[in-house]
């Protein structure tokens, strides 16, 4: 299985060098997933499961304890097919951005060859 490959930091299709459509798969999927529904708000798409997202508007709030991120984080993640278990690092918080950052290590398991494969990465939060 693949999917067209997303830019994390944008959410723009990505090209290859002659212009076509990047294609993603395997462990760097699973991880493309993950972050896309960290990139969902709660109510924005409600196909199957109208919690899916993250709740803006109580990031939003001033103050908002950096566990509580974490959790919410973790939530989502439990939710995301292939996700075995992920390790969150105490968030950073950038003061003049009002953004988390959010380091994480952990395992995916790849759907065609029941797999578990190491992955790491880190995603970027807006809070209040």
């Amino acid at each position: 299985m693949s999917s067209f490959a997303v830019d994390p930091s944008t959410g723009e299709l990505l090209r290859d060098a002659s212009g076509s459509l990047s294609r993603v798969s395997g462990a760097d999927e699973v991880v493309q997933d993950l972050y896309l529904a960290w990139q969902l708000v709660v109510g924005e798409l409600s196909l199957d499961d109208p919690s899916a997202g993250l709740p803006i508007f109580e990031l939003a709030q001033k103050g908002v304890p950096a566990q509580r991120v974490v959790q919410l984080l973790a939530d989502q993640a439990s939710k995301v097919p292939g996700v075995a278990a992920l390790d969150f690092e105490e968030p950073e918080l950038d003061h003049a951005t009002r953004r988390m950052v959010v380091r994480f290590t952990g395992e995916v398991v790849l759907a065609d060859t029941f797999r578990r494969v190491a992955v790491e990465g880190q995603t970027t939060v807006p809070i209040g």
